[in-house]
């Protein structure tokens, strides 16, 4: 036996961060259609594109939030679309949410939408149904025959991944008697059009998160000749076995059970049409809402507000400018607090009405009773409005997205499937904000006494302390000292091991070289083309790029420093030769014949005496050569390497 489903919590307080009233002004729009935002397919004639919408929240994580998209053409089979916006309100792309589903003609799969409901007041769905933190919906099929009974009518729970499209699983709400785990069977009657509205609201984990319970309400508006009926279902889906629930992504449900089922229909006879819209209410309180759209009502329609535990009536809802025949309540949608008086408001549509039809956005308060009424504030939202022709009919399907652009009003969209040869649409309507103001508080804040004041702290003992580290070490009372000697110790260790450590890996040298003291050399790239002929000369000199050959340490560095050796021009040596000038290990041992050529320094020229006077005839002077004397010591240097 499962256990009771437990009552619906009451909603959490209202986010605290600051957002933007408005007055339900318009300040741009976007059509979403064929060809028209970045909409990836076409969409054909007499398709119906826009028939039912429903805000999905962020699902793809991307900031923008997205919507599902019904079509109830589709040669009357229907689909529902998943539209994934960007940044710039186009589509990104699209899932067919209805893949896994079987359908034929006539279904009309997907004339309703519903997502859980944001009853939380943060403008996104919430949570879902699963517990994957991914939006679900609930897609009704008003014309499934079920067990032979036509138009009978079904709803199915689809879960959804984050790319939009549903998984193969899904739990199915009909007539059908021989169900599977995945099948819930009521009774229904023929020709109820049972899913023509649907409303389901955030599931609820059990104690022992094996079970999630969700309430569902389904509208059956055709049933009792067209007088309509509302049923509520308590269901208790159960997590599939071998599915660990810390894997979000990969949970999947293993069966749904009905726990509970309420029928809800009003007294009244005649064609009303009760269940056509269907939207939850926060409740605040024991008592959980359930708005109620019965479009035929008193031949203009209206909206119930009604308790769905008891089925009792709240308030009635009118339209703010009565027409006949102008169907208010066929779409019924809860908006966000636009005004900021802590009440949320209600977007109604009355597609019937003169010029195209409209929606309304109704300002609701709360009486000194508790009950919900409308203020009398209203915005009338109508085809010319949406930048749509005038003859195109608006209100069949509304929808609250939340914030779609940067400001910090909730927008909206209007379904218009009657566009452009009833090939269809969605507008969005980016709202204009009045000012930015601070949720008020739920309740006025209680008068409550002062706390006692706390006792004084106590009295912090002063611990005397030698200012003389070295005279406290002498004396023994070095406690406060040890510890930072210690540290600083630490601290040069270190240090002089990293510049140690730098020193090696920067010039390639053992550390005895470090602290012996040497003449510096010559660093050149030794001249590899061979000479014929050199002066003969024996004297000593600093060869670049050679060094003698020392069989017992064998060079794997240019770190050694070459001695001053006696060489003479011509003789043929085994020496080490650095092979590569970029590479400074690249060292190999060759017998090389080396080629010297002196190199000369010149003393400056002693003061020549001065210049005597000659005649003209005498010619003119040649220039001699100065008399300078080299050094006594001549330096050789490597011109050639044999």
């Amino acid at each position: 036996m499962p256990p009771p489903p437990p009552p619906p919590p009451p909603d959490p307080p209202f986010p605290s961060r600051p957002w933007s009233t408005s007055d339900g002004s318009i300040r741009s729009t976007i059509l979403i259609t064929d060809g028209q935002a970045g909409w990836p397919q076409p969409i054909p004639p007499y398709d119906r594109f826009g028939t039912a919408i429903a805000p999905l929240g962020d699902i793809n994580n991307d900031g923008v939030p997205d919507l599902a998209i019904g079509s109830s053409d589709q040669i009357s089979r229907g689909a529902v679309y998943a539209a994934l916006l960007d940044r710039l309100t186009r589509v990104e792309s699209i899932a067919d949410v209805g893949a896994a589903v079987p359908r034929s003609s006539f279904d009309y799969f997907g004339r309703s939408i519903s997502s859980p409901a944001d009853l939380d007041g943060d403008h996104q769905p919430d949570g879902d149904l699963d517990g994957d933190n991914i939006t679900d919906v609930v897609v009704g099929v008003p014309g499934e025959e079920g067990e032979s009974a036509t138009n009978a009518g079904a709803a199915y729970l689809l879960f959804l991944a984050s790319n939009g499209s549903a998984r193969p699983e899904y739990v199915r709400i009909w007539n059908q008697s021989v169900a599977s785990a995945y099948d819930i069977s009521v009774p229904l009657e023929v020709g109820g059009q049972f899913g023509s509205a649907v409303a389901v609201r955030s599931a609820v984990p059990t104690a022992d998160d094996r079970f999630r319970h969700t309430t569902v309400a389904v509208g059956a508006p055709r049933e009792s000749s067209d007088a309509g009926a509302v049923y509520v279902f308590v269901i208790q889906l159960s997590r599939q076995a071998g599915v660990s629930g810390r894997r979000r992504q990969l949970q999947q449900v293993g069966g749904a059970e009905l726990l509970s089922m309420r029928r809800l229909a009003r007294e009244a006879t005649g064609s009303q049409e009760f269940g056509s819209a269907l939207a939850w209410l926060p409740n605040r309180g024991p008592t959980t809402l359930l708005a109620v759209g019965a479009p035929s009502a008193d031949g203009n329609g209206a909206v119930f507000l009604c308790d769905a535990t008891s089925g009792g009536i709240e308030t009635k809802l009118t339209s703010p400018e009565p027409t006949a025949n102008a169907r208010f309540g066929a779409s019924v949608v809860l908006a966000h607090d636009y005004n900021g008086d802590g009440e949320r408001e209600l977007f109604v549509g009355a597609p019937g009405e003169p010029g195209g039809g409209a929606a309304y956005l109704l300002f609701m308060s709360r009486a000194n009773d508790g009950t919900r009424q409308a203020t009398g504030q209203y915005t009338r939202y109508t085809a010319s409005l949406l930048g749509l022709p005038a003859s195109v009919p608006i209100g069949k399907s509304l929808a609250s997205l939340g914030h779609v652009d940067d400001d910090l009003v909730p927008d909206l969209a209007f379904g218009v499937p009657d566009l452009s040869t009833n090939a269809g649409g969605v507008v969005i309507a980016f709202l204009a904000s009045t000012q930015a103001s601070p949720r008020p508080p739920d309740s006025p804040p209680s008068r409550s006494p002062p706390p006692p004041p706390s006792p004084p702290p106590p009295p912090i003992q002063v611990v005397p302390q030698t200012s003389d580290p070295i005279s406290a070490l002498s004396s023994g009372s070095a406690e406060g000292y040890i510890v930072p000697v210690v540290v600083i110790c630490v601290v040069v260790v270190i240090v002089i091991g990293l510049g140690l450590w730098w020193w090696v890996c920067k010039y390639k040298r053992p550390l005895s070289d470090l602290f012996r003291s040497r003449t510096a050399r010559l660093e050149a790239r030794p001249v590899v083309a061979a000479r014929s002929e050199a002066p003969a000369a024996v004297d000593y000199a600093i060869i670049p790029g050679l060094r003698q050959h020392q069989p017992q340490r064998q060079p794997k560095t240019n770190s050694t420093w070459m001695p001053r050796v006696p060489f003479s021009s011509g003789c043929l040596r085994p020496l080490w030769v650095r092979t590569s000038h970029r590479r400074p290990s690249a060292w190999k041992r060759a017998k090389v014949r080396l080629q010297l050529r002196p190199r000369r320094t010149w003393h400056q020229p002693p003061p020549q005496p001065p210049l005597q006077r000659q005649s003209q005839s005498k010619p003119p002077r040649q220039r001699k050569r100065s008399p300078c004397r080299p050094r006594t010591r001549t330096k050789y240097r490597l011109c050639s390497v044999a």
